[in-house]
């Protein structure tokens, strides 16, 4: 499972009030993320904020077959690209999936799946929110690297991460080493638009402040 970050291809929407004192600049950065998927099972993110996040517009034409298994209030959200009843390929399910939600991908072809992510950066303070318990989650923003130090997840005691790659998982758990201080045994590294579990025993926010300079 490879991602590809191809993104900050433009910088947009400048607009520029003009006032005695001084001129103000609103800036969006936008670009788009390839992200490919192996056949089978795969966790994803979308690492890129659009008008509305859902599949049809994220992924409009993926394989005859494609299912997207969103995780919910300790239940999946199933969507699958198949047939309609005018035999159309339609997602039967139209969810969405906002930067920081994960969710499975199936894969029902023999060959790799390129998903392009194209959308807005989102920049400024974030906020996701982890309940107790299991959760889907990846980072709200195009980023990859460690889980706590690079992209600002607050790790509790306990706390275990599930990264699925290649057909098997990574885990990784926050608890006390040797020494007695708390340490992953195993570092979190999710790549861009990679999703994951996260297991933890607190409800938290997950916030973090990013900007494209």
């Amino acid at each position: 499972m490879r991602t590809k970050t191809l993104f900050l291809t433009a910088v947009l929407g400048v607009a520029s009030i003009a006032t005695s004192m001084a001129q103000v600049f609103s800036v969006n950065v936008v670009g788009y993320v390839n992200r490919t998927n192996a056949p089978g099972f795969s966790i994803l993110n979308n690492p890129l904020d659009t008008t509305n996040n859902t599949l049809t517009s994220l992924i409009p034409a993926p394989p005859a077959n494609t299912v997207i298994y969103k995780f919910v209030g300790n239940n999946f959200q199933i969507a699958t690209f198949a047939l309609d009843d005018n035999n159309n390929l339609n997602w039967d399910n139209n969810l969405t999936l906002a930067p920081g939600d994960g969710a499975w991908i199936r894969n029902p072809t023999s060959s790799n799946l390129v998903i392009t992510f194209v959308g807005e950066v989102i920049q400024g303070t974030t906020t996701n929110p982890i309940p107790a318990g299991f959760s889907l989650k990846g980072s709200k923003v195009p980023q990859a690297g460690q889980l706590d130090t690079v992209l600002g997840y607050p790790p509790s005691a306990n706390d275990v991460v599930y990264l699925y790659r290649a057909g098997n998982y990574k885990v990784c758990t926050y608890a006390l080493d040797d020494n007695n201080v708390l340490n992953w045994d195993n570092i979190p590294d999710p790549n861009v638009a990679e999703g994951f579990w996260i297991r933890t025993q607190v409800a938290k926010n997950w916030v973090r402040t990013f900007t494209v300079n």
